[in-house]
């Protein structure tokens, strides 16, 4: 996941969400109405998918349960499915 307002920090050049974008990390899929393939980091291709017309479903599910104070840690769960 990438932060739409994350900023380089000074001395820093590559943690902004416009350099993740420019370098395609923020891409998790990509085609057309003849080809889809998901984003995979150790294959520059991609991995083709066999229903290039399905639907992509994001399910989230967070726990912000037992937090300190002053404490932003939580577990996020992110489950990207193809049908």
């Amino acid at each position: 996941m990438k932060d739409v307002w994350d900023v380089n920090p000074p001395g820093v050049s590559n943690e902004s969400f416009v350099y993740a974008v420019g370098a395609g990390y923020c891409n998790i899929a990509y085609g057309s109405a003849s080809y889809t393939r998901v984003v995979n980091p150790t294959n520059a291709n991609g991995l083709p998918l066999a229903s290039p017309s399905g639907n992509f479903y994001l399910f989230t599910e967070a726990d912000f349960s037992n937090p300190s104070n002053d404490s932003y840690t939580f577990n996020l769960v992110l489950e990207l499915i193809h049908q």
